[in-house]
């Protein structure tokens, strides 16, 4: 048990370690695109956490129904609170989004004075938009693997889209195309889509 729990820990810690990989690397691709870059990438971060938080809160909600029920040997009910939770976070992210198209230059304007930041920040939030409802259905996926305890498998897909899709995509973006924010935004809302595709995936194809 105690092995199982070390070997669990660890595949836990390395994709904690990944995704704040991914995010410090992308910091570093928006400073290296100018200051206001930089400026408007931490304030756009602080709107994406926010509009984040609730589907973090839906989805550890999912994880503990989903573990309760197959602790206690009903896997039915651990798939129907899955796929409520798939319905639920779909509809509240959408809702979500949409708050944040309808309202983005005031939003904008809230965090910052200057004017090529508001519009950066403008401009970037209907790709947030888009990137809060793949991560909902990312952080569903996710946190459903979690409690069905296939740490090894999250922990992949967690390094795959770093590795392999965000990080390469918005280097890309930065340096060849010269795209700025709006192509790390882009390049995140692609992995996002991408890791919970895979994630969803599994869990709608496993055997309870």
């Amino acid at each position: 048990m105690t092995k199982e729990l070390v070997i669990n820990g660890f595949a836990v810690s390395i994709a904690s370690t990944v995704a704040h990989f991914e995010w410090q690397i992308l910091s570093f691709f928006a400073a290296s695109a100018g200051v206001k870059e930089v400026s408007a990438w931490f304030l756009i971060g602080t709107i994406w956490e926010f509009a984040a938080a609730l589907s973090i809160g839906l989805s550890a909600a999912c994880q503990i129904r989903v573990a309760k029920h197959l602790g206690r040997g009903k896997p039915r009910k651990a798939k129907e609170s899955a796929l409520q939770s798939l319905r639920i976070v779909g509809g509240l992210t959408g809702i979500v989004a949409s708050c944040l198209l309808i309202f983005r230059y005031p939003i904008s304007t809230w965090f910052a004075k200057d004017e090529t930041i508001v519009m950066l920040i403008y401009d970037t939030l209907p790709i947030l938009m888009v990137g809060a409802v793949a991560e909902g259905f990312c952080y569903v996926g996710y946190y459903t693997v979690y409690a069905q305890g296939r740490f090894n498998i999250m922990t992949m897909t967690e390094t795959f889209q770093c590795v392999a899709v965000t990080v390469p995509l918005a280097s890309v973006m930065v340096f060849v195309w010269g795209v700025g924010v709006q192509g790390i935004a882009s390049s995140l809302m692609i992995g996002y889509i991408t890791s919970g595709t895979v994630l969803l995936s599994i869990v709608l194809t496993s055997d309870w």
